[in-house]
């Protein structure tokens, strides 16, 4: 996440000051990755119904974004989002009926560095905000049938262009198995 080729995009200091951090900012609010990360991240989440997306982020108050998204155009494979004006977290996932959308409410947007961690398990999702389990629910079985689409963060789709989404990222990773919400934990 070094890389602040992409305008909007610079670093900073991270959680503890010691580390480093990006800040997305600035009208440009997709930052895209290259396609071969994405065919890798597709193919490794094709051979498992388990995975974790785990985010070490800060979002400023009330500000709307997209933590991850897997999509293709305007179909949503899998994206996670954070509204700091309703205070939930919003996860929308393709499912064979279409794209379904979870809602947990809760305040990630409040200006302090957190450990988020989802975890999708067969038809259960579990919730982590600083490795405490927040959420446990059973959710229709996502369909990790990714296809050829693009690997993004940090922006803000479908929102109104005075809207510029101001997060920082320390680590946003995928693992493929439900228990990768304990890496984001202090040992």
């Amino acid at each position: 996440m070094g890389n602040t080729t992409y305008q909007g995009v610079s670093p900073v200091r991270g959680m503890h000051h010691i580390t480093s951090a990006i800040r997305l900012s600035g009208d440009s609010r997709k930052v895209q990755l290259p396609a071969d990360v994405y065919q890798r991240t597709a193919r490794l989440l094709s051979y498992t119904t388990e995975f974790t997306m785990i985010a070490s982020l800060k979002q400023e108050l009330r500000n709307v974004g997209t933590i991850l998204s897997f999509s293709e155009g305007n179909n949503r494979f899998f994206e996670l989002q954070s509204s700091g004006r309703k205070d939930e977290i919003r996860l929308h996932y393709s499912h064979k009926d279409g794209v379904l959308v979870e809602s947990f409410p809760y305040r990630l947007a409040d200006n302090t560095w957190h450990k988020l961690a989802v975890s999708l398990s067969g038809d259960s999702v579990d919730v982590f905000v600083d490795c405490n389990r927040i959420y446990s629910r059973v959710i229709r079985a996502v369909d990790l049938e990714l296809g050829i689409g693009i690997l993004a963060f940090g922006w803000a789709k479908g929102i109104q262009s005075t809207i510029i989404l101001r997060v920082y990222y320390k680590m946003l990773k995928l693992s493929s198995n439900h228990t990768g919400s304990f890496s984001s934990a202090p040992i």
